[in-house]
């Protein structure tokens, strides 16, 4: 039996997004970020936004160059967040990140580079009309 996780927002984890089907991500292991409150964690749920080493073409409002080094053997020096690749999956599609080193390991991104890229979720619900 898989070990229950504790999930906070702003952590890193490896998904498993085998049994997708395209258009959806079809990567088999994607680093994400967790951006659903503790809350709503707790329900065997959480939501995530998917990262990606390559950078989109074009860049738009609703992606975020990652800052900082996390020490991730699956972030380069150019991560890119791509927020609008946001995904509801269950915690054992997760796994801890491996880190350079090749040990597994917890890591959140800081505040704030996490409310940048919320800022950059916000982006892509924004709607131009509410349809009546």
């Amino acid at each position: 039996m898989k070990r229950k996780l504790y999930i906070v927002p702003r952590m890193i984890f490896e998904c498993n997004f085998s049994g997708f089907k395209e258009p959806e991500m079809v990567k088999t292991e994607r680093p994400v970020i967790v951006i659903s409150s503790k809350e709503q964690n707790k329900r065997g749920l959480c939501t995530i936004v998917c990262v990606s080493t390559s950078a989109p073409n074009p860049v738009e409002e609703h992606h975020h160059r990652l800052k900082e080094d996390y020490q991730l053997r699956a972030f380069t020096a150019d991560s890119w967040v791509k927020c609008d690749m946001v995904y509801r999956v269950s915690h054992d599609r997760l796994t801890s990140p491996l880190l350079h080193t090749g040990a597994r390991h917890t890591k959140k991104v800081s505040i704030k580079e996490y409310n940048e890229i919320m800022k950059c979720v916000l982006s892509t619900l924004t709607l131009e009309s509410i349809p009546t």
